[in-house]
């Protein structure tokens, strides 16, 4: 056998496609832990036509005050679990809120929700807050900072940053 024939070809574009949505959509309908320590992280997409991405990721807060505060970092794609993707024709706030019901009562109430001031997103936050009020006082103090020191405090890398929890 001479080096050609024991060289490893790259894959096919269309193969890492069809792989990569096999593990996107395990990823999507794996049954995720029910806790009452989560920290949602929610934002919705650019708009695609007529459509919005809304994507709600989380973190328990166990694993930020064991893994994430004692290494001084921010949050890396893999300490987070993907807990809900919908494509949405209408993001008013009772929708938001109408799928931040259906989340919790699938995977447990969050102790906090991450977002920036897209208004819809805010109103479906403070309609959530109406069923767990100690969310309340957490989100109002977040919506107080700006979008970008918010994303900063939660997503920088820099040793100096820290997470709000």
């Amino acid at each position: 056998m001479d080096a050609s024939e024991s060289e490893i070809s790259t894959p096919n574009f269309s193969s890492v496609r069809n792989w990569l949505g096999r593990i996107g959509l395990y990823e999507l309908q794996t049954i995720k832990e029910y806790r009452t320590y989560w920290v949602f992280i929610i934002d919705l997409t650019v708009e695609l036509g007529k459509q919005k991405y809304l994507v709600i990721l989380g973190v328990s807060q166990q694993y930020l005050k064991s893994t994430i505060f004692p290494e001084k970092r921010g949050l890396k794609h893999h300490d987070v679990q993907l807990l809900a993707l919908e494509i949405m024709d209408s993001t008013r706030g009772e929708l938001i809120e109408k799928k931040l019901c259906e989340l919790t009562d699938m995977v447990g109430c969050p102790v906090q929700i991450i977002a920036d001031h897209g208004s819809d997103i805010a109103k479906g936050i403070k309609l959530e807050n109406v069923r767990y009020l100690d969310l309340l006082a957490w989100s109002s103090q977040v919506f107080g900072q700006s979008t970008l020191s918010k994303r900063k405090t939660v997503f920088s890398t820099s040793i100096d940053d820290t997470v709000i929890v």
